[in-house]
């Protein structure tokens, strides 16, 4: 029996040597993980904070980037009402132009021949499609004008009927 009572010392210290490595190695993974969990706390802190400066940064540039936007719409609304008003003096100036080249063009209009008393009415058609025309060309707009331009070639025609 005295071997079994050796035997079983040399395992109870065995097991106490282990039960002391064991502690030791606990402490020295709890140590490393510390030390790794404070490590990775800093750098989650540093990164937190690049990227805090960076946020505000950014919202500082889109602030600005907006005010300058406004900026600019504002300047260019003025500028496009500038560039209207211009725009009407430009058209007002164009339409004297053409109304001035209008009045100062002569046109070779040929003169319409008399009504001779035609009693058919294609006759009467064609003259009044002439008259038409001719009161077309002229730029004659006034009905008063077109009759009283129309009732110069009736002239020879109705003073035969008086």
């Amino acid at each position: 029996m005295g071997d079994v009572t050796e035997k079983l010392k040399v395992v109870k210290e065995c097991t106490l040597e282990l039960d002391s490595m064991e502690k030791q190695l606990k402490e020295v993974v709890l140590d490393s993980l510390s030390s790794n969990v404070e490590a990775m706390q800093r750098v989650l802190n540093s990164t937190a904070n690049n990227l805090t400066m960076r946020d505000d940064a950014l919202r500082a540039m889109v602030m600005a980037s907006n005010e300058e936007t406004k900026t600019t719409r504002k300047a260019l609304n003025i500028r496009i009402d500038e560039l209207e008003g211009e725009l009407v003096v430009y058209r007002a100036i164009v339409d004297k132009w053409v109304i001035d080249a209008t009045l100062n063009c002569e046109l070779d209009v040929p003169k319409l021949k008399k009504f001779e008393g035609e009693k058919s009415k294609s006759g009467m058609d064609n003259f009044f499609w002439e008259i038409e025309q001719y009161s077309h060309v002229m730029g004659i707009k006034d009905n008063d004008t077109k009759v009283n331009t129309t009732a110069r070639y009736f002239i020879d025609f109705a003073l035969l009927w008086w």
